[in-house]
C-alpha cells in the first residue's frame, strides 16, 4: 500500500492578503495566454481573467447578481468606477447576438409597426405598471441589463465617476446632494440600412463593420469608446442642497410666477444652474432622445411611443371646485371633474387656471394628490381630493383645481425597467424606459443643441441647422456656442404647423442626427406618431430644441416631438430640462481600419 501523508482540514479565510499569489492567466509576449505565477492584486486587475471570469459569473448566476459579486470581490482593491469598465468590458466580449428591427418606408406603408429579427425575434416586452409586471425578456441580457447610479463627472478627465450602484455595491440613495442619479448600461454600436422600401435597425455589443457605438460611449479626451454609458435618470429639479439636478421626489424645474422654487429653464437659462455643480456639467444632449427611440424600436419594434406608453400628454385641465371649505387640505369636485384627475399625479389651487400666473398657485401651491374619496358635506355627494399637504388653506367657490407636471420619481416604485403607474395608455402618466423616466407633463431642453433657423428666399427653403456642442464646457447663450458641430438638417416648408413625422434621418446611420425628421405627412396613428412645430417660412434666428412635449394637444407628444419655434432664452410652465449623462462630454468615433 502506497504511503499517504494526512491532510489538515482548514477554514477557507474570509479574506486573502493582497500580497498572496496565485496561479493567473496573462499574455506571453507572443500574443499567446499562459499560466503564471501572479500578486493576487494582479490577478485582480488582469483583463484576461475577466474574460473567464465575468462570463462564468454571468452565465451561473445572472447578469445582476454576477455584478454585485465581482464588485464586492473587487471593491477593496480597486474603485467602483474602475470595476464598472471591467465588468461591462468582458460581459461585452460575451455576448454576440444580434437584436435587430426592421420597419417599412413611410413611402411604402404608413404603418408604425415593425417585425423583430435575428437573435430579437423570439423576445417579447410589455411595459409594466404598479400593480402587474410586465414581460421584459431584455433585462436579463447583458446589453439591456439597467443598474441605477449615483454619478459625477470629473473635471479633469471628463469621465463619469460611479459612487454607488443600487442593490449592486454601495450606499446608493435617489435624493443625493453630491451627486447625480443616473442609469448605466452597456455601450451598444447601432447601424441602420435601409432598401427601397424597408429599413432595418441592428444592435449589437460589439464592434462590426458599419456600426457606430452610442455617441455618449465615446469619450471626448481620446475618442475611445467606454464599455457603458449613463443617462440621467430624471428630468432636472432641486435637490436638498439647491441644485439643480437630477433626483427622485422634486417639482421638475421650470418657470413658476410667484411660485417656489421659480426659476427661469431654457437652453440659456439652465447654462448657470449646471455650471455651480463645475464647467463639466450641462444639461442633457440629443442623442439621449436618440437612445430613447432607439430601445423603443428594438424592445418594441414599434416607431411611435404612444403605442406602447403614451407620456403624460393629454392632461391639461383648470376644474373649478364644487363648493367652497375653510382650513382644509382638500378641494371638493363633482365626480365627472373628479374622474379625469390621477392620484399621484401633482396640482395646484388658485384663483384663476392660467398656469403663467401667480394667481394659478395662491391658494395652494404645486402638491401631489393623495387621495379621491365619495364624501358628502351638508347632505351633497362630492368627490374629496385630498392633497400631499400640511398646510391648510381656504377654498374659495371661484377656486379653480390645475393640473401641473409630475413630480420625478414617479415610476420609481413600477416593477422593472419600463412602464408607467397606472396606466401606460392613459395619455395621463409617466413612464420609464431602460429605467429612464420621461413624459412628466414637461419639454426638455437638450442643454447641448441649438439650432440655427433661415428663411426662405428667392424660392431658396428656409432650414434650420442643428448645431451639438460634444464639450459641456463649450456651450454658450445666444448661439452655437465654442467648435459646434452641425449634426443635421431640417428643411422648412408651408405655413407656421405642427407637422407629423413620417421619416427622421434614418439614412445617416448617426445616432447624433437621428432626430432631424427628413419627411413629414404621417398623422397621429401613422409614422412615429409624434408631431414638430415647424415656424414659417419668413422665420429665423436661434432655436431651442423643445423635446417630448407637455401635459397637452395629445397626438403631438412624444419621444420624436419637437417645438422649433422657440428662442434659446424662451421660458415657460411647461420649459423643463435633465442633466447630462456621459453624452455630455463626448469625443467622435472613428472605425478602426477594416472594420
Amino acid at each position: 500500500m502506497a504511503n499517504t501523508i494526512p491532510v489538515t482540514e482548514k477554514p477557507i479565510p474570509s479574506k486573502v492578503n493582497k500580497d498572496a499569489y496565485m496561479l493567473g492567466i496573462q499574455d506571453n509576449g507572443s500574443g499567446q495566454q499562459a499560466l503564471y505565477r501572479m500578486p493576487l492584486n494582479e490577478i485582480r486587475n488582469n483583463g484576461a481573467n475577466d474574460l473567464f471570469i465575468i462570463p462564468a459569473l454571468i452565465e451561473q448566476y445572472g447578469v445582476k447578481l454576477a455584478f454585485k459579486d465581482f464588485a464586492e470581490a473587487n471593491a477593496e482593491y480597486d474603485t467602483l468606477t474602475n470595476i464598472c469598465l471591467r465588468f461591462f468590458t468582458a460581459a461585452a466580449k460575451a455576448e454576440t447576438r444580434k437584436f435587430t428591427s426592421q420597419f417599412y418606408k413611410f413611402s411604402t406603408s404608413q404603418s408604425t409597426l415593425g417585425e423583430k429579427l435575428d437573435d430579437n425575434a423570439e423576445l417579447v416586452c410589455t411595459p409594466s405598471t404598479r400593480a402587474t409586471a410586465g414581460t421584459d425578456n431584455y433585462a436579463t441580457i447583458p446589453l439591456f441589463a439597467c443598474f441605477d447610479v449615483n454619478y459625477t463627472i470629473d473635471g479633469t478627465t471628463l469621465e463619469p465617476v460611479i459612487h454607488a450602484i443600487k442593490d449592486v455595491y454601495g450606499a446608493f440613495t435617489a435624493t443625493p446632494t453630491t451627486s447625480l442619479v443616473g442609469v448605466m448600461q452597456m455601450t451598444g454600436w447601432v447601424r441602420r440600412s435601409s432598401t427601397e422600401t424597408t429599413k432595418k435597425v441592428e444592435y449589437v455589443a460589439n464592434e462590426e463593420t458599419g456600426f457606430k457605438p452610442l455617441p455618449e460611449a465615446v469619450r471626448a479626451s481620446d475618442n475611445s469608446v467606454r464599455p457603458f454609458v449613463i443617462h440621467a435618470k430624471y428630468a432636472a429639479g432641486y435637490n436638498a442642497s439647491g441644485l439643480l439636478s437630477s433626483v427622485s421626489g422634486v417639482q421638475p424645474a421650470a418657470y413658476r410666477d410667484s411660485s417656489q422654487g421659480a426659476i427661469s429653464i431654457s437652453h440659456d437659462g439652465q447654462i448657470a444652474k449646471w455650471r455651480e455643480w463645475g464647467s463639466q456639467y450641462g444639461g442633457s444632449a440629443l442623442c439621449d432622445i436618440a437612445f430613447l427611440q432607439l430601445m423603443l424600436e428594438i424592445k418594441y419594434a414599434v416607431l411611435g411611443s404612444a403605442q406602447k406608453m403614451s407620456g403624460c400628454r393629454n392632461y391639461y385641465y383648470g376644474l373649478t371646485v364644487a363648493a367652497a371649505e375653510d382650513g382644509v387640505t382638500r378641494v371638493l369636485l363633482s365626480s365627472t371633474d373628479a374622474e379625469k384627475l390621477v392620484v399621484g399625479s401633482c396640482v395646484s389651487v388658485g384663483s384663476e387656471n392660467d398656469r403663467t400666473k401667480a394667481t394659478c398657485y395662491s391658494i395652494c401651491d404645486i402638491v401631489p394628490i393623495l387621495s379621491i374619496e365619495d364624501v358628502e358635506v351638508e347632505g351633497v355627494a362630492y368627490k374629496a381630493v385630498n392633497l400631499d399637504t400640511e398646510t391648510a388653506f381656504d377654498v374659495p367657490a371661484d377656486a379653480y383645481v390645475v393640473t401641473q407636471p409630475w413630480r420625478t420619481g414617479a415610476t420609481d416604485d413600477v416593477p422593472g425597467n419600463d412602464g408607467s403607474p397606472f396606466d401606460n395608455t392613459s395619455d395621463k402618466e409617466p413612464y420609464k424606459l431602460q429605467g429612464i423616466e420621461v413624459q412628466l407633463g414637461i419639454y426638455e431642453v437638450p442643454g447641448d443643441t441649438t439650432l440655427e433657423e433661415t428663411a426662405t428666399a428667392d424660392d431658396v427653403p428656409g432650414v434650420y441647422k442643428i448645431y451639438t456642442n460634444r464639450l459641456a464646457v463649450n456651450v454658450r447663450s445666444g448661439g452655437s456656442g465654442v467648435d459646434p458641430v452641425q449634426v443635421g438638417t431640417i428643411t422648412k416648408n408651408g405655413s407656421a404647423a405642427w407637422k407629423f413625422v413620417a421619416e427622421l434621418n434614418w439614412d445617416a446611420n448617426d445616432q447624433e442626427a437621428y432626430l432631424a425628421a427628413q419627411v413629414y405627412g404621417a398623422g397621429s396613428a401613422t409614422g412615429y406618431r409624434g408631431a414638430q412645430f415647424i415656424a414659417a417660412e419668413t422665420a429665423s434666428g436661434w432655436r431651442e430644441w423643445r423635446a417630448i412635449g407637455d401635459l397637452s394637444l395629445g397626438s403631438n407628444r412624444g419621444l420624436v416631438c419637437a417645438k422649433l419655434d422657440s428662442g434659446l432664452a424662451v421660458i415657460n410652465w411647461d420649459i423643463g430640462a435633465r442633466a447630462c449623462g456621459t453624452g455630455g462630454n463626448r469625443g467622435e468615433f472613428t472605425a478602426a481600419a477594416g472594420v
